[in-house]
């Protein structure tokens, strides 16, 4: 519920989501755009930065967690003192990643996550999202991609929109 709903009704867990509970709805379905946005500063801090928010208080940063992740894609503590400046798209685009799924939330939605980076790191963003989604059973995703083949490894489910109508839906092709 990033926008006021003006038809229809969104529910979460089963149950309407009220004005009163959008926060609370908003702090476990994390939207990340194609452009991953970066402030100025290390990456520890731009990861850092979630806990400053009204929504995650509560919660505390946990480095060991991120440097596990981090080594699962090749990277190392030193990654963490990194200027945000310096980063790469892909590399901007894995930060953004796990400075949402450090959070523990159990939907993302994903606006085309893999269109601005080589192969490469296509991989690596699609193996963290995977991971993330393996580890507990309550989680999903919403991707957007134009990749059919994308499309198709990550989800079981497609829905295929052709100039703003839903044209075909289907199951996993693997």
């Amino acid at each position: 519920m990033l926008d006021p709903c003006h038809v229809g009704q969104i529910l979460w867990q089963g149950k309407q989501v009220s004005d009163a509970q959008v926060p609370r709805f908003r702090s476990q379905c994390i939207y990340l755009h194609q452009r991953a946005a970066m402030l100025e500063g290390s990456v520890e801090e731009n990861l850092k930065l979630p806990y400053q928010l009204a929504n995650h208080r509560s919660l505390q940063y946990d480095p060991e967690f991120i440097v596990d992740w981090l080594k699962q894609v090749g990277r190392d503590e030193e990654f963490l003192r990194r200027s945000s400046d310096d980063l790469s798209g892909g590399e901007r685009q894995m930060v953004a990643l796990l400075r949402a799924i450090q959070l523990n939330p159990q939907v993302l939605l994903l606006d085309e996550p893999t269109s601005a980076v080589d192969s490469g790191t296509e991989s690596i963003i699609e193996e963290l999202i995977d991971r993330w989604f393996r580890a507990e059973s309550d989680r999903a995703f919403v991707w957007v991609t134009h990749d059919r083949a994308q499309a198709s490894r990550m989800g079981d489910r497609q829905i295929i929109m052709e100039a703003g109508a839903l044209q075909k839906e289907g199951g996993h092709a693997g």
